[in-house]
């Protein structure tokens, strides 16, 4: 199995033009990274949504310039995550990619014990081809035993690498097995490097596993653009489903709901919809229940 990688761009907002043409240049070369200009959502927690989105990438740029070496703030919370991620999730790959825009001389920490960095300054095409050339580019696993803790992280928060594990693991009794394996590791590192998808999976895994299935197994649910999640805030990320699971009826109380959220992967529901006791249960977008 493949999935695209998704990097994480990070600068001073001292940097934002030259980040901006980046992150351009980038998008060009089919280099995906979560960006703040781009995918920063207002409504969401702002050290929650920028750590997580950190967390749950397979590398970091890491934009260096005389401004962001001598800059105190957010920058210096992300360059710690990231080397903390480095050291404890022990990634098999260049995870740290420093990005030199000027003469500097970052730190050790800035460029990630890095001896060298990437200049864009002399050539700016050459430096993206130096960029392209540390993404990682393998695929997701299923083999655990051969997966480090980063890689594990970063498939298990990847919807399309969720959609093709559940398609080729054929159920949600088999999804359920192969999600504990993967948050049980997970969840013995601290906290503040497991992502907060990776904590709500495990609350309800059960649920999720099956809220898997039906979504990409069976092609049950759409997402709703009203709904806002009560967990993360986002709107328009809920996926809402019913399928008729069979009965004495089209209709029957077989029937299964599901309804998870693909910004946080907080799984709602799943239960069976009894047509015959209560008729068909509506939401409720101003309070979030049924």
């Amino acid at each position: 199995m493949r999935n695209k990688k998704r990097g994480f761009l990070s600068y001073a907002h001292e940097d934002r033009d030259t980040a901006n043409r980046l992150f351009q240049s980038l998008n060009s070369q089919e280099i995906d990274v979560w960006y703040d200009q781009a995918d920063f959502d207002p409504n969401q927690d702002v050290d929650s949504q920028i750590l997580n989105a950190l967390k749950e990438s397979s590398f970091i740029i890491i934009l260096l310039s005389k401004t962001s070496v001598a800059k105190k703030g957010y920058i210096r919370k992300e360059i710690r995550l990231a080397l903390d991620m480095q050291q404890t999730l022990e990634p098999a790959h260049h995870f740290i990619i420093p990005v030199r825009i000027e003469e500097c001389q970052p730190s050790r920490e800035e460029s990630g014990g890095l001896s060298h960095y990437i200049d864009l300054w002399p050539n700016w095409s050459d430096g993206i081809t130096s960029i392209h050339q540390l993404i990682p580019q393998d695929g997701g696993k299923t083999d655990l035993a051969n997966s480090s803790l980063h890689d594990i992280q970063t498939n298990l928060t990847n919807l399309e690498y969720l959609k093709e594990t559940s398609v080729w693991l054929g159920g949600r009794r088999e999804l359920t097995v192969f999600l504990e394996n993967c948050v049980q590791r997970l969840l013995r590192l601290d906290d503040h490097v497991v992502s907060r998808k990776v904590i709500n999976i495990e609350k309800y895994i059960d649920d999720f596993s099956a809220c898997l299935e039906l979504h990409y197994i069976h092609n049950c649910g759409e997402l709703d653009p009203n709904t806002i999640c009560h967990v993360c805030n986002s709107k328009g990320q809920i996926i809402h489903g019913v399928i008729d699971l069979g009965g004495y009826t089209p209709s029957d109380y077989n029937d299964n709901y599901i309804s998870w959220c693909t910004n946080c992967f907080w799984s709602y529901y799943l239960f069976e919809i009894d047509y015959l006791g209560t008729g068909p249960l509506k939401f409720d977008y101003a309070k979030n229940i049924y």
